[in-house]
């Protein structure tokens, strides 16, 4: 499989180097059974499952030995075998308990989306939570505030760049100014601009902006914008898959 168009080896040289996905890869396609960010525990080495939450160089040793004396993971579930690996290290390493099935999972949220296939692309998901929703745009961006997919009409095209490059930095204090008041976290808050309301909802990695159609979104909308973005993040999150 390929990631974003690049081999898995060719990703694998990329991040040896120190370089990021962003710089080489294109955004546009994402694989089913392949996050895009995913680490591939069958081919990685002990840096690059270093990389993944909950994973120190003892767990990725740990792993690379287990590998290379029973042979290929057939499922992640089986990383819980792996001497060591208990179950929080394995919730935190996949962002999924080990009663889920993860091609099931991934596919489940194919299927959210309405997009039950095995190759979807970022933006045609972009263009079906536009219409699911009802909203007057969507863009899906990392936390860097760089578009990764979209689906806006052109007379809001010059808003684009603007809501991403604040998106991450109005998160950022939002979450400060929340946790300073002794106030619940947000992953989702709405503003106005001009005549439009903009939610964005997401998480650290990743975020949605949602452009309503006028200027007073419904509960439905902001509801379905949340289980969208919430789906978003966990197929874009850097975790453990095979």
């Amino acid at each position: 499989h390929d990631y974003f168009g690049e081999s898995v080896a060719r990703r694998n040289e990329l991040i040896r180097d120190g370089q990021t996905d962003k710089e080489k890869v294109d955004h546009s396609v994402l694989w089913a059974s392949r996050a895009p960010y995913g680490v591939d525990v069958n081919t990685a080495t002990e840096p690059e499952l270093s990389r993944l939450a909950g994973v120190g160089p003892h767990i990725a040793a740990a792993i690379v030995a287990h590998r290379d004396a029973q042979g290929r993971f057939a499922r992640v579930q089986d990383l819980m075998d792996v001497a060591g690996l208990g179950a929080h290290t394995y919730r935190t390493m996949t962002c999924m308990s080990a009663s889920r099935d993860l091609r099931a999972t991934e596919l489940a949220v194919n299927e959210a989306f309405g997009v039950p296939s095995e190759e979807i692309s970022l933006a045609q998901l972009a263009a079906v939570a536009r219409a699911q929703i009802g909203l007057d745009g969507v863009i899906i961006a990392d936390a860097n505030g760089d578009v990764i997919a979209k689906d806006v009409p052109a007379r809001l095209e010059s808003l684009v760049e603007g809501l991403c490059g604040a998106g991450p930095q109005l998160h950022r204090r939002g979450a400060k100014a929340l946790k300073q008041s002794r106030l619940p976290a947000a992953d989702m808050f709405t503003f106005y601009l001009e005549q439009h309301a903009v939610t964005f909802a997401g998480h650290d990695h990743m975020f949605m902006v949602c452009i309503h159609e006028g200027s007073v979104p419904n509960q439905a909308q902001l509801k379905q914008c949340r289980r969208l973005a919430n789906e978003l993040a966990w197929y874009c999150a850097d975790r453990a898959i095979v």
